[in-house]
């Protein structure tokens, strides 16, 4: 049985083995060219001001963006991307250009960046050439039209400001149909096999003992022993973090 473990890994990581966009090069300021396909988020493009509007995040700014054309609002002038500072009055900045947007892939997710050197802020004795960017995560699903999500600034004061895009056009497409690009992490995968591993254990240990050792009752489970006494390996564990090791049945060994 050990010795067909290996292979077991080996057939589920097959099975698991899924499309992972690896690089995705810039195009024009709103698609990109993937392993499988082009990334054309150009559908979404607004031409009366920003696609998606005021969008609040759980710090209380809002932020707006339009992919592939600039947009103005208010203090925001030919952005890509606008953050409203939860002030009164509210303060705008721009937080990244449409010349400036940068496709990137990190460990399997899709990134689109922009940046704009920037004031830090308002008021006469506040620095300028503060680099702030939009930094949208390119979600692929092919049953929405385009849902933005903002998560606001971070790490704080870094200037580097969060935000989700899922949508179908965030999808490598090789022409007229939409494909869907899934990945799974190293861990997910390594949960995955253990489970499986765990079931395969289990079941090819009960059939063992039961059908080949001819075992009958509590007899059947494998490694019976190990697995009994394991609460009164948790146990003793428990009491003895619980008593700093003043246990005297441990002074004693």
């Amino acid at each position: 049985m050990k010795r067909g473990i290996p292979a077991l890994i080996a057939i589920l990581l097959y099975i698991l083995q899924v499309d992972c966009i690896t690089q995705c090069k810039k195009t024009t300021a709103c698609s990109c060219m993937g392993d499988n396909g082009m990334i054309d988020l150009s559908p979404l493009a607004s031409n009366g001001g920003a696609r998606f509007k005021d969008i609040s995040a759980t710090s209380g700014d809002q932020f707006s963006w339009n992919p592939c054309k600039p947009f103005t609002e208010k203090g925001c002038k030919n952005v890509a991307a606008c953050q409203i500072q939860n002030a009164n009055p509210p303060a705008y900045f721009s937080i990244g250009t449409q010349d400036s947007a940068k496709f990137q892939v990190n460990k399997g997710a899709l990134t689109l960046t922009y940046s704009a050197d920037t004031f830090l802020g308002t008021g006469p004795e506040l620095a300028p050439n503060f680099l702030r960017s939009a930094i949208i995560t390119l979600v692929c699903d092919k049953s929405v039209e385009g849902t933005l999500k903002a998560v606001g600034e971070k790490p704080a004061k870094s200037g580097k400001y969060l935000m989700t895009l899922t949508s179908k056009y965030a999808c490598e497409s090789t022409g007229g149909t939409v494909t869907v690009t899934y990945s799974l992490s190293v861990g997910s995968i390594l949960v995955i096999a253990v489970v499986v591993l765990s079931v395969v254990y289990a079941v090819g240990g009960v059939s063992i003992q039961k059908f080949v050792r001819k075992a009958e009752g509590k007899e059947i489970i494998p490694n019976l022993n190990f697995w009994s006494s394991i609460p009164g390996l948790i146990k003793g564990g428990v009491l003895f973090t619980v008593r700093c090791g003043k246990v005297s049945r441990y002074d004693q060994i």
